[in-house]
């Protein structure tokens, strides 16, 4: 496995892209990373894009496999996962207090290659029909269960990056169910300002 620097813009989406679709966690006699993404709206981003990035990051060949639900691959790393852990700060199991490490932060490129990989898996872009019959104007969004992750996406956002958002939480009075965090951008100005600083590389989104 190669092991990327902290430097590397690649790394920053990467971690990005962790953040929203990946999971790992230590066992007794393995460790294993996961990424999964939305079987039919993601199927692209993880045939084209996904094997490709981790063989450029980690020098590691992914088998992208499909399920019900979802698509994407499991990778058993001892190496791969204690990196990730001890080195970028990314937490085992739930992610339920995931975060942007703060190296990222302190960087503006490698913020907006972050937000790129976040984006990418747990954001969208959509249109709204509001005074039309037909939809026409755009928003982006993302949602996370993690209030601290949403914390720093406003910070970044709205006082780096000066964006004009929208933020809110729907709350699920029921066991088992978190509540979730949505970052909202909106208008045509917006949009185009985020695609030329941060870009995304998910067909979905382009």
């Amino acid at each position: 496995m190669k092991t990327p620097k902290k430097t590397n813009l690649d790394l920053a989406e990467e971690i990005g892209i962790h953040i929203g679709d990946g999971s790992m966690n230590k066992y007794r006699n393995t460790c294993l990373y996961s990424l999964r993404g939305h079987r039919y709206d993601d199927y692209k981003y993880y045939t084209k894009f996904i094997p490709n990035f981790y063989k450029r990051i980690y020098g590691i060949k992914v088998h992208i496999r499909k399920w019900p639900d979802v698509i994407g691959f499991q990778f058993g790393s001892k190496d791969l996962v204690m990196f990730k852990h001890n080195v970028l700060g990314l937490p085992l199991g739930p992610k339920n207090s995931v975060s942007i490490p703060n190296f990222i932060l302190k960087s503006k490129a490698l913020s907006c290659r972050c937000l790129r990989g976040i984006f990418d898996t747990d954001g969208c872009l959509t249109f709204e029909k509001k005074s039309r019959k037909l939809p026409y104007y755009p928003r982006i969004i993302i949602s996370t269960t993690s209030k601290k992750l949403n914390e720093q996406l406003v910070e970044i956002l709205k006082n780096t990056m000066k964006f004009n958002l929208s933020t809110w939480s729907t709350t699920y009075n029921r066991r088992g169910w978190n509540d979730i965090h949505m970052v909202c951008i909106r208008g045509e100005k917006n949009i185009n300002k985020w695609f030329k600083m941060i870009g995304s590389d998910n067909p979905k989104n382009i």
